[in-house]
């Protein structure tokens, strides 16, 4: 099932577990796209008092056990009961009531009293032959004589060939009321972006209720009212003005067969079975009337009948309710909605660390309907997410305790090829290691080496130096634990990847020792017993020392991004108005100091730094599959500008925010970027919660550059690409920063 049309594939094969298993899969799978879409659409969810998770959680053992299609259909239903849907019904996909037709047919008769029965099928075809002169002149003439109108809406074949029924002729109604008619409206569920289940993002992702603009229909001159039927099926929606009509007393409604508000509100349609003779409908919008109630109800009905003239039964029963003294609507229920969305709160309690199989699936279908709807670089991963919802709905039946259940879910997140992707819960530490040996770690020359020794007491006895490489962590070969920790890392690029999941890979238990085989600048092996900390956790991210900014030789202006805080962005200005070059170290993370930089070296006057967009689930026709963009605005600076050559330092360590600097000061000037590619991850963060007290963190919009080019999964490209040698972080030097003053220096 996807966006709106879905076939529930129903497969039997008796005597095959694994084929049995299969088709249970898929029955869920294409069970957890209905409910996904209801989830977003569903006005029934606006309110926020159903428990539509509860509601998965309990028809998801019906449709895995289901056997039959009946059973099958059983467990859907049981499924939509908490929405009280008056639009839902599964039935029998049979061909459309059409009426049979004359040749000699005209497009209106007189019944007794005046009464006028219009075919408004007649019209469709005659708007193709004749145009519109002769609707005009019917219409002067059932003006100037009428004392009733019954009006068939009810199409033949040849109409709905035509595409009869797509528009109603309201200039018609306007002749036969003799007042204003407001028409009542559509509203929808929109949501822009996803608004994080926990914590706070900058990204201003909202939802809402989107209420359609509607019409006052105006009597024309000299209109005068008079009673009013409209004949309906199945074939066509009920119009807007009968709608409005039959709430002010004013009109009444009949069908032909049993009567259902899918003919007058939003729906969505889908089929329940391969051979599509089983269809479904549910409610993707609400009809509201001007005072804010809602409701559908017929006056009447009748049997089908392909008669359309005046002696058929649908003709009979018009004349008789106009002859009845009912009052039109009398007996249909009008109920006031909801004013405004109401936000379903949710709990991160650590009570189901391991739920039971039905919540864990639903953790998997609850990730996939997210990331499906709202993820904004589903297109940039690597393998189809659609593929993850049946692979990991059959893991969960598998996984036996809370660490199987958390690896399960983290290996389907890190699918996503997003370096925004991040799980926590109460499993992470099991999963990634709960403290980290006291030395830091980075790739160089496609080996592990040591750069940084943050153990004091590692430092003091020279068991390890700097440039040493990893080779294995008790006993197990280092690339063969890259490889597993991969698995449950997500990653944009392969470099931010790896860069995640070197803090963990000589992980282990708080106050354990890691026997680690290092390889010396020799080339000689030997074992060390590494000590393990929870403490060392805050060394891991690289922190530089000395000034924050200063004046290099050569009269460079060297400022250090990562620790730069935005109060000290004029100060660094002014102490750097005279040099030739700028460099801005951006290996790390900024400290929201990129506006202000950026306005003050925007000698290009360029208006905007970034582009945005973010996803937008809503029924609303015209915005299905829609994206809501904008762009970011370089701030304005009354201070001098900064004229001198630019220099940006980058690495797999700028990110997010830091990759943001660099689409603003590009915009800006004619910056160089230095170093390797940056990790390719950018747009604010937002989160979502599953069973278990676990959340998991992503990209909720796109970002990409000024000129439109794609950032995610690409990053920062060099324009001088120089990486860290084994031999450079033996002497201490930053050839990166080294390579910057050369380049600059030489211009």
């Amino acid at each position: 099932m996807r966006r709106g049309f879905a076939i529930f594939c129903f497969l039997m094969t008796a005597g095959q577990a694994q084929a049995v298993d299969s088709s249970a899969i898929q029955r869920m799978t294409d069970v957890a796209h209905l409910w996904s879409d209801v989830k977003w659409l569903s006005p029934a969810l606006a309110s926020g008092e159903i428990d539509w998770d509860q509601a998965l959680v309990d028809a998801l053992p019906k449709v895995e056990a289901a056997s039959t299609p009946a059973a099958f259909q059983d467990a859907v239903t049981a499924l939509m009961k908490p929405l009280h849907d008056p639009a839902f019904q599964i039935f029998t996909i049979d061909e459309p009531n059409y009426v049979s037709e004359e040749s000699s047919q005209e497009m209106v008769e007189w019944l007794p009293g005046d009464v006028a029965l219009l075919h408004l099928h007649r019209l469709s075809s005659m708007r193709v032959t004749t145009g519109e002169l002769h609707f005009e002149a019917v219409t002067a003439q059932l003006a100037a004589r009428a004392k009733g109108l019954i009006i068939d809406l009810r199409p033949t074949r040849e109409s709905a060939s035509y595409g009869y029924g797509a528009e109603f002729p309201d200039e018609l109604i306007a002749n036969f009321i003799d007042q204003p008619l407001l028409l009542p409206s559509n509203r929808y569920r929109y949501h822009t972006g996803f608004q994080p289940e926990i914590g706070i993002t900058s990204g201003m992702y909202f939802s809402a209720s989107l209420m359609l603009q509607t019409s006052r229909l105006m009597p024309v001159k000299g209109g005068h009212a008079i009673p009013m039927v409209f004949i309906v099926n199945q074939s066509n929606r009920v119009p807007l003005s009968a709608l409005a009509l039959q709430r002010a007393g004013k009109a009444w409604i009949l069908a032909e067969g049993q009567a259902s508000a899918a003919w007058a509100v939003p729906v969505r349609a889908i089929t329940l079975d391969d051979d599509g003779k089983t269809g479904m409908n549910y409610s993707v919008g609400e009809l509201i009337f001007p005072d804010g109630a809602s409701g559908f109800g017929v006056d009447a009905s009748v049997a089908p009948d392909s008669a359309s003239g005046a002696g058929s039964p649908a003709a009979k029963a018009a004349l008789k309710l106009i002859r009845s003294g009912v009052r039109p609507g009398s007996a249909t229920v009008y109920a006031k909605t909801a004013a405004m969305p109401v936000r379903q709160l949710v709990s991160l309690s650590s009570e189901l660390r391991f739920p039971s199989l039905p919540w864990r699936q639903l953790a998997v279908i609850k990730l996939w309907s997210t990331m499906d709807k709202f993820f904004p670089y589903l297109a940039y991963a690597d393998r189809p997410w659609d593929d993850a919802l049946p692979e990991f709905l059959a893991r969960m039946k598998t996984v036996s305790n809370s660490r199987g259940y958390a690896q399960a879910l983290a290996e389907m997140a890190a699918k996503l090829d997003d370096s925004h992707v991040w799980i926590q819960g109460p499993e992470r530490a099991s999963l990634y290691g709960e403290a980290p040996a006291g030395v830091r770690l980075a790739s160089v020359e496609n080996r592990i080496a040591i750069v940084e020794i943050t153990d004091q007491e590692l430092q003091k006895n020279a068991q390890v130096k700097v440039g040493d490489v990893v080779l294995a962590v008790d006993g197990e070969d280092i690339s063969q634990r890259i490889s597993e920790l991969k698995k449950i890392t997500s990653g944009s690029t392969e470099a931010a990847r790896l860069r995640d999941v070197l803090p963990n890979l000589l992980a282990g238990a708080n106050g354990s020792v890691a026997k680690v085989l290092i390889e010396d600048a020799g080339g000689v092996r030997h074992e060390v017993m590494l000590p393990r900390s929870d403490a060392f956790w805050k060394f891991w991210k690289a922190r530089r020392s000395g000034a924050i900014f200063k004046i290099l030789p050569g009269n460079i202006g060297y400022a250090d991004l990562d620790r730069l805080a935005l109060k000290d962005v004029d100060a660094m200005f002014d102490a750097f108005k005279q040099t030739d070059g700028l460099i801005l170290d951006m290996r790390g993370y900024p400290n929201g100091t990129l506006w202000r930089i950026a306005a003050r070296l925007n000698v290009k006057g360029a208006q905007f730094g970034a582009n945005f967009s973010r996803r937008i689930a809503t029924a609303l026709p015209s915005e299905q599959g829609s994206l809501n963009t904008f762009r970011q605005s370089v701030p304005k600076s009354d201070k001098p500008l900064y004229k001198g050559k630019v220099v940006m330092l980058i690495d797999q360590s700028t990110q997010s925010q830091a990759e943001h600097s660099g689409l603003f000061f590009e915009a800006a000037t004619a910056i160089t970027f230095i170093g390797s590619p940056s990790a390719g991850a950018d747009g604010d963060l937002t989160k979502l919660v599953l069973p278990g007290a676990i959340s998991v963190s992503f990209s909720g919009q796109e970002v990409r550059h000024a000129d439109g080019r794609q950032l995610q999964r690409v990053g920062l490209q060099p324009d001088i690409k120089v990486v860290p040698t084994l031999d450079g972080i033996r002497t201490g030097r930053d050839e990166v920063l080294e390579r910057a003053q050369a380049f600059l220096q030489a211009r």
